[in-house]
């Protein structure tokens, strides 16, 4: 995620933010939002689709190891998130 404002959102008095990122992201990017107490405007950049149109799309692909890698990286960030164990 990429902030253009100050360092520290506060000191300007920022509360709301348009938070664009990768569809996959959009729900832990919200929640590390929020717990800063900045409410969001999701814009998200790529959606996954979901659903075969034909059965070769069952095979593996490069790009679906990398979908999968992604997927997992925020299922871990989100665990992290709800055990408390981002906070410094």
């Amino acid at each position: 995620m990429l902030w253009l404002g100050p360092m520290n959102p506060f000191e300007s008095g920022v509360r709301r933010v348009v938070l664009v990122t990768h569809g996959l992201d959009m729900v832990r990017g919200r929640r590390e939002f929020h717990a800063a107490g900045i409410e969001t405007i999701a814009a998200p950049t790529h959606i996954a689709r979901w659903g075969i149109d034909h059965p070769i799309e069952l095979l593996p692909t490069a790009s679906a190891l990398h979908g999968s890698s992604l997927a997992l990286y925020e299922m871990l960030g989100n665990l992290a998130f709800t055990l408390g164990l981002n906070r410094a």
